[in-house]
């Protein structure tokens, strides 16, 4: 009987083993996915948050409630059509840069 005991301890030593070294594994795995999936990623500017920061006013279309007109201080002016989920650029061409103040003329 004392044969047996030994031998299922050691069965089970074996099994815990070769759990703990597929943990092991697959949480190095798991890491190596992430960085892979990481590494295909590239930082774009994909609107005024990433700009600086500093929103200087916000004005909203008084008929379309989605479209806004963002002005920022430290990286022009921005508009979005889908209540900021994408925004754009509108400001690009012209000589300054820093905007303090946005209205929208009502007619």
């Amino acid at each position: 009987m004392g044969k047996r005991i030994s031998m299922t301890s050691f069965a089970l030593l074996v099994i815990a083993a070769f759990f703990d070294s597929s943990g092991a594994r697959a949480q190095s795995d798991t890491h190596d996915s992430a960085a892979q999936a990481v590494a295909g990623l590239k930082l774009r500017s994909i609107g005024p948050a990433l700009m600086g920061g500093r929103v200087a006013d916000i004005a909203v279309h008084p008929d379309d409630r989605s479209t806004w007109y963002v002005a920022v201080g430290s990286g022009g002016l921005w508009k979005t059509t889908n209540a900021g989920t994408t925004w754009k650029p509108i400001f690009d061409d012209q000589r300054s840069y820093s905007i303090g103040v946005v209205t929208l003329d009502p007619s």
